[in-house]
């Protein structure tokens, strides 16, 4: 998976550009593509599930207002719908309407499927209504799953899924890390609405700063404090980069990882920095 010669390219909720976010056609697309990474949220449903869904609510046939997803069971949640809103018709190779909306084990074993499984990049979504438990039913899914701790990986058909973690809670991090997860596998978020992961990103207590372009530009300041974390060994992801030429100066500034909603795109506008090596 990892290019010295370019950033690695992550599909921001699969290819949620093509497919509606967070569904099996997005995840297929998206490594279908050649995705090094595909990102996905999860949530804990009220029965314990962990489940792939951005929105901590959802709205619900003759209800009013949106209902939170930890306040629905894994079954409410299946019996609506993910996907058609996007408008795009899926194909027959990513599964069904009722295939769409997936559960963290179901995603982890379609990706074990595959002959060259990407990685799988996993952010605990806010808020978080039980406490650590959300962390903690992501771990035991990956165990289940015979994920190693030590290399952070999950065997699949075509090689091991390297898994990456990512969050904007500080708290939910330190719960990650004294978990035994590595941490060159955790990313620690940096955007104009929450920054204060800063001090771990300091600090070198994780690998990754996952910083919003948008603050990296918003002052002199920001782009000089992402320079130095770089340049202290910290390894960057930006996000969420949709146009070319965001991509492109991202990847001029010194990105590791780039996220984007278009990973075709992404590799497209990429493609000459591995011809030419720069």
């Amino acid at each position: 998976m990892d290019d010295p010669a370019r950033p690695l390219v992550v599909a921001h909720r699969g290819a949620s550009g093509r497919y509606a976010e967070n569904t099996r056609a997005a995840f297929l697309h998206a490594a279908a593509l050649g995705a090094d990474l595909i990102e996905t949220d999860v949530h804990l449903t009220a029965d314990g599930a962990v489940v792939c869904t951005h929105a901590p609510t959802v709205q619900m046939p003759g209800s009013e207002t949106p209902i939170p997803v930890a306040e629905l069971s894994l079954a409410q949640l299946r019996d609506l719908d993910f996907h058609t809103w996007m408008g795009a018709t899926i194909p027959a190779e990513y599964g069904t309407p009722a295939d769409q909306f997936m559960t963290l084990p179901e995603l982890l074993a379609l990706l074990g499927e595959l002959p060259a499984a990407p990685g799988l990049l996993i952010e605990m979504k806010e808020p978080y209504p039980f406490g650590r438990l959300l962390e903690q039913r992501v771990l035991e899914a990956l165990e289940a799953a015979h994920w190693d701790p030590e290399t952070s990986t999950v065997p699949g058909t075509g090689g091991g899924i390297e898994v990456t973690f990512l969050s904007f809670d500080p708290d939910s991090i330190g719960y990650l890390l004294d978990s035994g997860v590595q941490p060159g596998r955790v990313m620690a978020v940096i955007s104009p609405r929450r920054s204060d992961n800063t001090g771990l990103i300091d600090a070198g207590t994780v690998g990754i700063a996952a910083v919003k372009w948008d603050w990296v530009l918003q002052s002199h300041d920001h782009a000089a404090q992402t320079r130095q974390w770089a340049h202290s060994g910290t390894r960057l992801n930006v996000w969420t980069l949709n146009d070319p030429d965001g991509i492109l100066q991202a990847a001029a500034f010194g990105a590791d990882y780039l996220t984007t909603d278009y990973p075709d795109m992404a590799r497209q506008c990429l493609n000459p920095l591995v011809t030419t090596g720069s």
